[in-house]
Protein backbone atom coordinates (compact mmCIF):
# COMPACT_ATOMS: atom_id res chain seq x y z
CA UNK A 1 0.00 0.00 0.00
CA UNK A 2 1.34 3.42 -0.96
CA UNK A 3 1.68 6.12 1.68
CA UNK A 4 0.07 9.45 0.90
CA UNK A 5 2.15 12.61 0.78
CA UNK A 6 0.97 13.82 4.18
CA UNK A 7 2.25 10.63 5.82
CA UNK A 8 5.59 10.90 4.04
CA UNK A 9 5.98 14.54 5.09
CA UNK A 10 5.31 13.67 8.74
CA UNK A 11 7.68 10.71 8.65
CA UNK A 12 10.40 12.82 7.05
CA UNK A 13 10.07 15.45 9.77
CA UNK A 14 10.05 12.86 12.57
CA UNK A 15 13.07 11.09 11.06
CA UNK A 16 14.99 14.37 10.93
CA UNK A 17 14.06 15.18 14.53
CA UNK A 18 15.14 11.71 15.69
CA UNK A 19 18.42 12.00 13.78
CA UNK A 20 19.04 15.47 15.20
CA UNK A 21 18.52 14.08 18.71
CA UNK A 22 21.13 11.35 18.15
CA UNK A 23 23.66 13.82 16.77
CA UNK A 24 23.07 16.44 19.49
CA UNK A 25 23.26 13.95 22.34
CA UNK A 26 26.44 12.45 20.86
CA UNK A 27 28.12 15.84 20.66
CA UNK A 28 28.31 15.90 16.86
CA UNK A 29 27.52 19.60 16.68
CA UNK A 30 28.37 20.22 13.03
CA UNK A 31 25.94 17.61 11.74
CA UNK A 32 23.23 18.38 14.30
CA UNK A 33 23.30 21.99 13.05
CA UNK A 34 23.12 20.70 9.48
CA UNK A 35 19.98 18.69 10.31
CA UNK A 36 18.51 21.74 12.07
CA UNK A 37 18.94 23.60 8.78
CA UNK A 38 17.27 20.69 6.96
CA UNK A 39 14.27 21.02 9.28
CA UNK A 40 14.08 24.78 8.73
CA UNK A 41 14.39 24.37 4.96
CA UNK A 42 11.56 21.87 5.04
CA UNK A 43 9.25 23.87 7.31
CA UNK A 44 9.73 27.14 5.43
CA UNK A 45 10.42 26.13 1.83
CA UNK A 46 9.31 22.48 1.67
CA UNK A 47 12.75 21.79 0.22
CA UNK A 48 14.84 18.64 0.77
CA UNK A 49 17.81 19.64 -1.37
CA UNK A 50 19.96 20.73 1.55
CA UNK A 51 19.45 17.38 3.26
CA UNK A 52 20.19 15.36 0.12
CA UNK A 53 23.48 17.23 -0.25
CA UNK A 54 24.64 15.70 3.05
CA UNK A 55 25.20 12.30 1.43
CA UNK A 56 28.13 11.30 -0.69
CA UNK A 57 31.71 10.20 -0.14
CA UNK A 58 34.40 10.88 2.43
CA UNK A 59 33.34 13.39 5.08
CA UNK A 60 29.64 13.06 4.27
CA UNK A 61 26.91 12.23 6.77
CA UNK A 62 26.86 8.57 5.76
CA UNK A 63 30.62 8.43 6.43
CA UNK A 64 30.15 9.39 10.10
CA UNK A 65 31.01 6.93 12.87
CA UNK A 66 30.08 7.92 16.42
CA UNK A 67 32.51 6.54 19.00
CA UNK A 68 34.49 7.33 22.12
CA UNK A 69 37.75 7.35 20.13
CA UNK A 70 36.41 10.32 18.16
CA UNK A 71 35.68 12.10 21.48
CA UNK A 72 31.92 11.88 21.03
CA UNK A 73 29.68 12.20 24.10
CA UNK A 74 28.69 8.55 24.45
CA UNK A 75 29.89 5.53 26.40
CA UNK A 76 31.48 2.42 24.94
CA UNK A 77 28.28 0.49 25.70
CA UNK A 78 26.25 2.95 23.65
CA UNK A 79 28.43 2.76 20.54
CA UNK A 80 26.74 -0.14 18.67
CA UNK A 81 23.27 1.14 19.51
CA UNK A 82 23.94 4.76 18.58
CA UNK A 83 25.57 3.79 15.29
CA UNK A 84 22.70 1.45 14.42
CA UNK A 85 20.29 4.32 15.09
CA UNK A 86 22.45 6.65 13.00
CA UNK A 87 22.60 4.22 10.08
CA UNK A 88 18.88 3.47 9.92
CA UNK A 89 17.72 7.03 10.60
CA UNK A 90 19.99 8.38 7.85
CA UNK A 91 18.52 5.79 5.50
CA UNK A 92 14.98 6.80 6.44
CA UNK A 93 15.68 10.52 6.01
CA UNK A 94 17.31 9.93 2.63
CA UNK A 95 14.50 7.67 1.39
CA UNK A 96 11.78 10.15 2.40
CA UNK A 97 13.74 13.09 0.98
CA UNK A 98 14.13 11.38 -2.40
CA UNK A 99 10.43 10.51 -2.46
CA UNK A 100 9.44 14.10 -1.69
CA UNK A 101 11.97 15.58 -4.11
CA UNK A 102 10.84 13.34 -6.98
CA UNK A 103 7.17 13.56 -5.96
CA UNK A 104 6.92 9.80 -6.13
CA UNK A 105 4.70 7.57 -4.04
CA UNK A 106 6.39 5.01 -1.83
CA UNK A 107 5.30 1.88 0.02
CA UNK A 108 6.26 0.75 3.50
CA UNK A 109 8.10 -2.19 1.95
CA UNK A 110 10.19 0.20 -0.16
CA UNK A 111 11.00 2.28 2.91
CA UNK A 112 12.26 -0.78 4.81
CA UNK A 113 14.19 -1.94 1.75
CA UNK A 114 15.81 1.49 1.60
CA UNK A 115 17.41 0.80 4.98
CA UNK A 116 19.47 -1.96 3.39
CA UNK A 117 19.64 -5.69 3.94
CA UNK A 118 17.97 -6.89 7.12
CA UNK A 119 20.28 -9.90 7.37
CA UNK A 120 23.54 -9.22 9.13
CA UNK A 121 26.69 -11.29 9.34
CA UNK A 122 28.58 -12.12 12.48
CA UNK A 123 32.22 -11.21 12.03
CA UNK A 124 35.00 -12.78 14.04
CA UNK A 125 38.14 -14.84 13.56
CA UNK A 126 38.89 -18.36 12.44
CA UNK A 127 41.96 -20.53 12.29
CA UNK A 128 42.17 -21.83 8.72
CA UNK A 129 44.26 -24.78 9.89
CA UNK A 130 42.20 -26.34 12.70
CA UNK A 131 38.87 -24.50 12.33
CA UNK A 132 38.80 -22.80 15.73
CA UNK A 133 36.25 -19.95 15.57
CA UNK A 134 36.03 -16.91 17.82
CA UNK A 135 33.73 -13.90 18.17
CA UNK A 136 34.37 -10.81 20.29
CA UNK A 137 31.86 -9.50 22.81
CA UNK A 138 31.86 -6.19 20.93
CA UNK A 139 30.90 -7.85 17.65
CA UNK A 140 28.17 -9.80 19.42
CA UNK A 141 26.68 -6.54 20.72
CA UNK A 142 26.92 -4.96 17.26
CA UNK A 143 24.87 -7.83 15.86
CA UNK A 144 22.27 -7.53 18.65
CA UNK A 145 22.00 -3.76 18.14
CA UNK A 146 21.65 -4.05 14.37
CA UNK A 147 18.81 -6.56 14.55
CA UNK A 148 16.85 -4.96 17.40
CA UNK A 149 17.23 -1.37 16.16
CA UNK A 150 16.15 -2.28 12.65
CA UNK A 151 13.05 -4.02 13.96
CA UNK A 152 12.38 -1.31 16.55
CA UNK A 153 12.68 1.58 14.11
CA UNK A 154 10.38 -0.16 11.65
CA UNK A 155 7.71 -0.71 14.31
CA UNK A 156 8.14 2.81 15.73
CA UNK A 157 7.74 4.30 12.27
CA UNK A 158 4.52 2.36 11.72
CA UNK A 159 3.12 3.45 15.11
CA UNK A 160 4.25 7.11 14.73
CA UNK A 161 6.53 6.67 17.75
CA UNK A 162 9.91 7.19 16.12
CA UNK A 163 11.26 10.02 18.28
CA UNK A 164 10.29 8.32 21.55
CA UNK A 165 11.85 5.03 20.42
CA UNK A 166 15.06 6.79 19.43
CA UNK A 167 15.35 8.56 22.79
CA UNK A 168 14.79 5.35 24.79
CA UNK A 169 17.21 3.32 22.68
CA UNK A 170 19.89 6.02 22.90
CA UNK A 171 19.59 5.72 26.69
CA UNK A 172 19.91 1.91 26.38
CA UNK A 173 16.36 1.43 27.66
CA UNK A 174 15.73 -1.69 25.56
CA UNK A 175 13.44 -4.16 27.37
CA UNK A 176 13.92 -7.08 24.98
CA UNK A 177 17.72 -6.99 24.81
CA UNK A 178 18.52 -9.43 27.64
CA UNK A 179 16.31 -12.19 26.27
CA UNK A 180 17.45 -11.72 22.68
CA UNK A 181 21.14 -11.58 23.61
CA UNK A 182 20.80 -14.70 25.76
CA UNK A 183 19.11 -16.69 23.00
CA UNK A 184 21.66 -15.49 20.45
CA UNK A 185 24.56 -16.63 22.64
CA UNK A 186 23.05 -20.11 22.75
CA UNK A 187 22.88 -20.25 18.94
CA UNK A 188 26.47 -19.00 18.64
CA UNK A 189 27.75 -21.58 21.13
CA UNK A 190 25.79 -24.33 19.38
CA UNK A 191 27.51 -23.24 16.15
CA UNK A 192 30.92 -23.96 17.75
CA UNK A 193 31.92 -20.30 17.89
CA UNK A 194 33.67 -19.14 21.06
CA UNK A 195 32.61 -15.77 22.51
CA UNK A 196 35.75 -14.00 23.73
CA UNK A 197 36.82 -10.73 25.36
CA UNK A 198 39.72 -10.51 22.91
CA UNK A 199 39.94 -7.14 21.16
CA UNK A 200 42.95 -7.67 18.90
CA UNK A 201 43.90 -10.11 16.18
CA UNK A 202 43.53 -13.85 16.71
CA UNK A 203 47.13 -14.80 16.02
CA UNK A 204 48.44 -17.34 16.77
CA UNK A 205 45.53 -19.76 17.14
CA UNK A 206 45.05 -20.62 20.85
CA UNK A 207 44.30 -24.26 19.94
CA UNK A 208 46.92 -25.32 17.36
CA UNK A 209 49.30 -22.32 17.54
CA UNK A 210 49.00 -21.73 13.78
CA UNK A 211 49.62 -18.26 12.37
CA UNK A 212 47.16 -18.96 9.56
CA UNK A 213 44.14 -17.10 10.93
CA UNK A 214 41.72 -14.75 9.18
CA UNK A 215 38.69 -12.53 9.65
CA UNK A 216 35.65 -14.77 9.20
CA UNK A 217 31.92 -14.24 8.78
CA UNK A 218 28.82 -16.31 9.56
CA UNK A 219 25.14 -15.99 8.63
CA UNK A 220 22.20 -17.28 10.63
CA UNK A 221 20.46 -20.17 8.91
CA UNK A 222 17.66 -22.57 9.74
CA UNK A 223 18.77 -26.19 9.85
CA UNK A 224 16.07 -28.76 9.19
CA UNK A 225 15.70 -31.46 11.83
CA UNK A 226 13.52 -34.53 12.13
CA UNK A 227 10.77 -32.72 14.03
CA UNK A 228 11.56 -29.01 13.75
CA UNK A 229 14.03 -26.45 12.44
CA UNK A 230 16.88 -25.14 14.56
CA UNK A 231 18.86 -21.94 14.10
CA UNK A 232 22.60 -22.10 13.54
CA UNK A 233 25.34 -19.83 12.21
CA UNK A 234 26.95 -21.14 9.03
CA UNK A 235 30.05 -19.73 7.26
CA UNK A 236 29.12 -17.16 4.62
CA UNK A 237 30.34 -17.54 1.05
CA UNK A 238 32.82 -14.65 1.19
CA UNK A 239 35.37 -16.35 3.46
CA UNK A 240 38.82 -17.72 2.74
CA UNK A 241 38.93 -21.49 2.27
CA UNK A 242 39.90 -23.81 5.09
CA UNK A 243 43.05 -25.88 4.58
Amino acid sequence: MYLDRTDIELLYRDSLLALKFVLEQSGVSSWSKWIATDLAKWEIEKSVRHHLSAYGGMGSLNDLIICTENKHSITKSQEPWVNSLLLDLCSLCYTFAVSLNDQKEITLEEIVKGMGRYSYKLQGWRCLSCGYAELSVNELESYVAHVLVRNGITQAMISSNLIYYTEKTFQLDIPEVQEYRGNLKKVITKSNIVISNRTGWLRPCPICNSEDTAVYRWEKQKRKGLLFHTEVFEPSEDNLSMH
